[in-house]
């Protein structure tokens, strides 16, 4: 799958930006439900044929997925 094959480029990347989380004392749930609100914003914007601003909320949940 191409997250597989994106992780191992950017798995170096993603570690920074999870420590400096970390050290702000993010809780992973907040990652998780950003990513779920995330993916929300999407399909609403996929049904409402704003295809760019869905793209935007893609990317944002496939980061919060990512770490």
């Amino acid at each position: 799958m191409i997250d597989a094959q994106l992780n191992r480029i950017l798995k170096p990347i993603l570690g920074v930006f999870a420590k400096q989380l970390a050290k702000l004392n993010i809780n992973p749930n907040v990652i998780t439900f950003s990513g779920f609100f995330f993916g929300i914003c999407c399909f609403y914007f996929i049904a409402n044929a704003m295809f760019i601003y869905a793209f935007i909320f893609l990317c944002l949940n496939r980061l919060c997925d990512g770490l």
